[in-house]
């Protein structure tokens, strides 16, 4: 009897196919987390700004 080296095509594609429905399910919800991330940067960031133009103020009595 032969015994089989490697995996068959088969095999190799069902794999692809499980790593491609994965990736498609788990890239929306990485841009996801990305986006939320980014929001709440911009949010920190604006509020410094804004005590930073309280402290300017504050300083300068303008």
């Amino acid at each position: 009897m032969i015994k089989p080296n490697g995996f068959t095509l088969i095999e190799l594609i069902i794999v692809l196919v499980i790593i491609g429905v994965l990736s498609i399910i788990a890239i929306p919800v990485y841009r996801s987390y990305v986006d939320k991330d980014q929001i709440a940067q911009q949010s920190k960031d604006t509020e410094n700004v804004q005590k930073q133009e309280t402290y300017l103020e504050d300083v300068t009595g303008n």
